[in-house]
């Protein structure tokens, strides 16, 4: 943004707010806290005087968070892309990262040979996610006023978007794609459960930062920010 604000941080305190499955400790808030890393090293890789390192340890934090959630593995394309995205092509570079990524698991492996567990060994959490959406229908409001936020954030930085330097310009390019793999991430998951889609409410508060930030008329941003903290105390005190 054209200036340093905490703008997107409270906006994810506010949205994780609004139901219960957002703001306990959970494998998706850890994974979140790993990711909010993972993206800042990601942003610097152009300019960064060591990027075989910083994407080892990158993949090696994505191979991590697949042990608290197994379809976050996924997270893999980000790290591949913001490669392609940021720096000219180098297989070398896509290799070592590949490197980190399974790293953690090579380890598991091993250990689970020493102790000779290896062939009993199951990964779960992956399958094909119901079709129905059931159990979201009373959540709709609060995910579609995300949605309708989200996107016009994204408006308002596609607009200003000439006016930033290129490595801005790469760096909500990197967000964007973090937010769209983010999203896919429940769909391969066995249980498409709300608590998930925690993994995409850390890009999308960038974006809806931008929607607060933005706008000329001051008092728009400040009325949809009351009424969101409206939205969470009758989500979390009254409707249950």
């Amino acid at each position: 943004m054209q200036k340093p604000n905490y703008l997107p941080a409270m906006t994810y305190l506010l949205i994780t707010s609004f139901f219960s499955e957002w703001n306990i400790f959970s494998a998706a808030l850890v994974i979140n806290t790993i990711m909010v890393w993972v993206w800042a090293r990601m942003s610097n890789l152009n300019n960064n005087q060591h990027p075989k390192s910083t994407l080892f340890n990158a993949g090696i934090a994505i191979g991590l968070t697949a042990f608290f959630y197994l379809p976050a593995f996924a997270f893999a394309i980000f790290i591949l892309l913001s490669v392609l995205i940021t720096r000219p092509l180098k297989i070398a570079e896509w290799i070592i990262a590949l490197i980190g990524i399974i790293t953690p698991w090579y380890f598991l492996a091993c250990w689970l040979f020493l102790t000779n567990k290896l062939y009993s060994f199951r990964l779960a959490g992956l399958g094909k996610s119901p079709s129905s959406f059931e159990s979201l229908i009373i959540e709709l409001t609060g995910l579609g006023l995300i949605i309708l936020l989200t996107i016009i954030g994204a408006f308002y930085v596609r607009s200003f978007m000439s006016k930033q330097i290129l490595q801005v310009r790469k760096n909500w390019g990197l967000m964007l794609l973090y937010l769209l793999v983010a999203i896919g991430i429940p769909f391969i998951s066995i249980n498409l459960q709300l608590g998930y889609w925690l993994l995409a409410l850390l890009p999308a508060s960038a974006f809806i930062g931008c929607a607060f930030y933005y706008p000329k008329v001051r008092w728009i941003p400040m009325v949809v920010q009351w009424l969101m903290v409206g939205l969470v105390l009758y989500l979390q005190y009254f409707k249950k």
